[in-house]
């Protein structure tokens, strides 16, 4: 991906007819990236270009690429050929993903599209296209996941108040406008698929969104990454109908959630004005013919719950804090709203981790806003499997890398990882008529700089990994684990001193895996 984002980057470049734009290539694309990606690790400055700042001293930003070449890259980034937009149809068929099951047919319909109707043929087309390669990526690698068994699907917000069509606005929301997402997520917070909204070309089968309706389409949607059943799925009132329940529980996913009570058919249920004379912790169960479960709950005000495998069942006690007696009492709960409670809150986890350190971006492009999102997006997905290959491998306590520590290695990787050393830095070197070097002036005395190892990843790539010799009138350590030594060669890409000898090879055994 890396490769074609290059090659679109050039080519948009040479269409805006800049003088001084200069060709890219894969290993600059991975720099800004990950630059991008240290953006929102680092302290969020007020400005971007302060990342370049001198007196900061901010190497990461200095030596690797210019501030100009950053924001140029940046306004010249893409993924397609600009000149040529698809159709939604032709965007489809090109971005199914190869083992993945079929999302939905293609709404190109065998009536043709008369000429008058041009706000139709704009529909019929992905308004997503500029950004389908890396959405589609990473949902491939999402669709290579292995399914836990508590499940949810909720909507997931890219914050964004520029002009694109397809922007929403969802109240409740840290950030209620932007492009809405709804993502099927586990309880863990790791994402399974995702589907972008879209209006009316949402990709969703049209025969589904005629017989269920739109958010109980999406739930169908997204559940097709599903091969077995015996999972337990949870959604809002958004989402749930009663033939979804339905459908669910035919498909043997076992499902529950809040619910709108005009969406059911009129059950015989109490309403608010007579339930709200209970106690609190009172509660109402119904049953259909279907097997379908309807509990109606009294907490602060009345919520309704319904299910295809679980009602009121065992019910269990839950603190609440009362504000008459000003104390915290014990009420009953069902166990719906307990096994509600406890898997449904994914999505949220998600939006917590990504908001944690998202990438700042201020910017009037959507483009750049989607891009970014997806790049935090699939941080924080690997991050949550590589917790999990932890748990496998009895991997515990320090040993475990939080998420900042995570993107920053990612981000370093990006950058070393299986490139060449730039030996020729930008600037000008100091002249001996520099006030700094000048005999007047006192020497400072120089902070002596400490080694330290490089990743494992840059360390054994077997890349640029050239041998010099330093100017130190005293030989340093050598930075093998094990290794007493001390020596005047080092690493040129690794920046460490490691002893190369006849009897003694360091530099050799240190560079392999």
């Amino acid at each position: 991906m890396f490769e074609e984002i290059a090659t679109y980057t050039n080519m948009y470049g040479l269409q805006l007819g800049l003088n001084s734009f200069r060709l890219t290539s894969t290993s600059e694309i991975k720099i800004l990236f990950a630059l991008h990606i240290m953006i929102g690790s680092l302290n969020k400055f007020p400005r971007i270009r302060m990342y370049w700042e001198r007196s900061l001293r901010i190497y990461a930003f200095l030596e690797n690429m210019s501030r100009d070449r950053f924001f140029q890259l940046r306004t010249c980034l893409h993924f397609v050929n600009n000149l040529e937009k698809p159709t939604k149809s032709a965007s489809r068929t090109t971005s199914t993903l190869e083992g993945s099951p079929s999302t939905s047919k293609t709404t190109s319909e065998s009536n043709p599209i008369s000429k008058s109707s041009a706000t139709s043929t704009s529909e019929l087309k992905d308004k997503l296209y500029k950004v389908r390669p890396i959405i589609e990526s990473v949902r491939k690698r999402c669709l290579q996941l292995e399914v836990e068994r508590d499940l949810s699907v909720d909507e997931q917000i890219i914050p964004f108040t520029g002009k694109i069509g397809i922007k929403q606005y969802i109240r409740g929301k840290p950030c209620p406008w932007g492009i809405k997402v709804y993502v099927l997520c586990g309880k863990s917070g790791q994402a399974y698929d995702f589907l972008f909204y879209q209006g009316k070309s949402t990709e969703i089968n049209k025969e589904t969104l005629t017989k269920f309706g739109h958010g109980a389409s999406v739930v169908l949607h997204l559940i097709e990454r599903i091969s077995k059943s015996g999972h337990h799925l949870f959604f809002d009132n958004f989402f749930s109908s009663y033939l979804l329940f339905t459908e669910l529980k035919d498909k043997g996913i076992l499902a529950a959630g809040t619910i709108r009570i005009n969406r059911f058919f009129q059950p015989p249920i109490m309403n608010d004005k007579e339930m709200k004379k209970k106690e609190r912790g009172f509660s109402e169960e119904v049953v259909s013919p279907d097997g379908i479960v309807i509990v109606k709950w009294l907490d602060n005000r009345t919520v309704c719950l319904a299910s295809n495998y679980l009602g009121k069942g065992e019910e269990d006690t839950a603190k609440r804090w009362d504000k008459n007696t000003s104390k915290y009492i014990e009420i009953t709960r069902p166990a719906v709203v307990k096994e509600y409670n406890h898997s449904m809150g994914g999505v949220d986890l998600l939006d917590q981790l990504i908001s944690l350190y998202r990438i700042f971006i201020r910017s009037r492009k959507w483009t750049l806003r989607v891009t970014m999102h997806m790049v935090d997006f699939a941080l924080v997905n690997s991050w949550i499997e590589y917790k999990k290959d932890c748990e496998k491998n009895n991997i515990t306590g320090k040993n475990v890398i939080d998420l900042l520590e995570f993107r920053m290695r990612v981000a370093e990787s990006l950058i070393k990882m299986g490139q060449a050393v730039i030996l020729n830095k930008r600037g000008r070197p100091p002249t001996s008529n520099s006030p700094r070097n000048s005999p007047s002036n006192s020497p400072v005395p120089s902070r002596r700089r400490v080694e330290t190892r490089p990743l494992r990843e840059i360390q054994s790539d077997r890349v640029d990994h050239m041998p010099q010799f330093d100017d130190q009138k005293e030989a340093t350590r050598c930075k093998k684990t094990g290794c007493k030594g001390r020596t005047h060669v080092f690493c040129d890409k690794c920046k460490v001193h490691l002893c190369l000898l006849k009897i003694r090879n360091c530099y050799s055994d240190f560079h392999r895996k």
